[in-house]
């Protein structure tokens, strides 16, 4: 009976033996690596990394629309009296009633209205000329003459519908300017 327990006992731990890994062997890399991977503090990180990628969409950034809705009721009841200033009769009526109702439908600004403008615009221009010849100082008596020409808001060219709003229409000006030397 000792013999048939020894027997198994053997077996038993050959094959165990047999199932048996070898210790692991670990470098420096490896248990940083290890460290790292199950780090409380740095789970929680990445976690919330996560958390901000997943929340970083337009809906929560503003960009869906969404709609607002208001709406409200005024009722009063007042004793009025009107005197008609033609005739000077007096009307009085007790338990006048004045409702209001009043609804609205609000959508928050967004970049959706907002479009990319290309525009050329030519605001302003200066041409001068300057005489000076010898048929002036003998003719005129003048040593030099200038004629000078100003002119704003020449022509502006939009990949957009220029709204002007309040400065509509807008006014282009031009002056001219004549200066003599004697």
């Amino acid at each position: 009976m000792k013999r048939i327990v020894l027997i198994f006992i053997a077996t038993a731990c050959t094959a165990l033996g047999l199932y048996a890994q070898p210790a692991p062997t670990y470098t420096l890399k490896s248990c940083l690596e290890q460290g790292l991977l199950n780090n409380y503090s740095l789970r929680i990180v990445r976690n919330e990394e996560q958390v901000s990628k997943n929340n970083a969409t337009l809906g929560n950034a503003g960009y869906l629309p969404t709609l607002d809705l208001s709406a409200g009721y005024k009722g009063t009841i007042d004793n009025t009296e009107t005197k008609a200033r033609a005739t000077g009769e007096t009307t009085k009526d007790n338990g006048v009633f004045d409702q209001t109702l009043d609804a609205g439908i609000n959508t928050p600004m967004s970049s959706r209205f907002v479009m990319k403008e290309n525009y050329l615009s030519i605001e302003s221009v200066r041409l001068g000329y300057q005489f000076d010849s010898k048929w002036l100082k003998k003719a005129l008596r003048i040593s030099s003459l200038n004629i000078n020409m100003y002119m704003n808001s020449i022509a502006r060219f939009s990949t957009l519908e220029d709204e002007r709003g309040l400065y509509y229409p807008f006014a282009r000006s031009i002056s001219f300017s004549l200066g003599a030397i004697l």
